[in-house]
């Protein structure tokens, strides 16, 4: 994805890493959180600043089991929490980092609020 973006001259210092159940994952957690760190550690080698999960509570605890790496979070829009919109900023950390942003399906639309 990084290679993409710069090969079409879009550059951001900060990514976020798909991590959801509709994706190709592993039954065995570590080998996921492996699998998530070097991702991670790929992007942060290329330059980025923030590297943060997308996901919701309960897929991040099937594919990590419940992993708490304190990376920031984006919390999907099929979190029983994102209907809470901007409270749900605070105490729905499922990485144990910060969440910086709140995806909500109101009216089946996608809208993200930024924490």
């Amino acid at each position: 994805a990084h290679n993409a973006a710069s090969a079409a001259g879009v550059s951001t210092s900060m990514w976020w890493i798909d991590a959801e159940s509709d994706n190709t994952w592993n039954d065995d957690a570590i080998q996921n959180r492996d699998s998530l760190q070097g991702e991670r550690d790929a992007l942060t080698d290329r330059g980025a600043g923030t590297v943060g999960v997308y996901s919701t509570t309960s897929e991040w605890q099937t594919i990590t089991g419940d992993w708490q790496n304190g990376w920031p979070s984006w919390i999907g829009a099929h979190d029983a929490s994102s209907g809470q919109g901007r409270q749900a900023c605070t105490g729905h950390q499922f990485t144990g980092g910060p969440t910086l942003v709140v995806q909500t399906d109101e009216h089946d639309i996608d809208r993200d609020i930024a924490c």
